[in-house]
């Protein structure tokens, strides 16, 4: 996954993935060399779905448009729970009530 991600994207700083059961973070230096791997609890189960609710919440296309519109992202990121998918739900919903009135 590394190499593959490194071919496509020159400057990487972390990579994201979902699973079906957890989901892991993946980051590198500033010189693009791999750092650490961590990994929530498998309390995570449904984070792919719980992401395809988050973009039709809002109103985007798909999952790969959510992804794209997070890449972008300039601004700060909200705190957003990790150890379960119903409390990052209620995280995001009260943040984005803050951008979103």
């Amino acid at each position: 996954m590394i190499a593959a991600v490194k071919k496509y994207h020159a400057e990487i700083g972390s990579i994201l993935f979902v699973g079906g059961e957890n989901f892991g973070l993946i980051t590198f230096n500033e010189l693009g060399d791999y750092e650490r791997f961590r990994s929530n609890s498998s309390c995570a189960a449904g984070t792919g779905s719980f992401l395809d609710q988050q973009a039709k919440r809002l109103n985007l296309k798909s999952i790969e448009t959510l992804s794209s519109v997070a890449f972008c992202n300039q601004s700060n990121t909200p705190k957003i729970a990790t150890r379960c998918a119903v409390f990052a739900k209620t995280d995001l919903i009260h943040a984005s009530r803050k951008v979103i009135p």
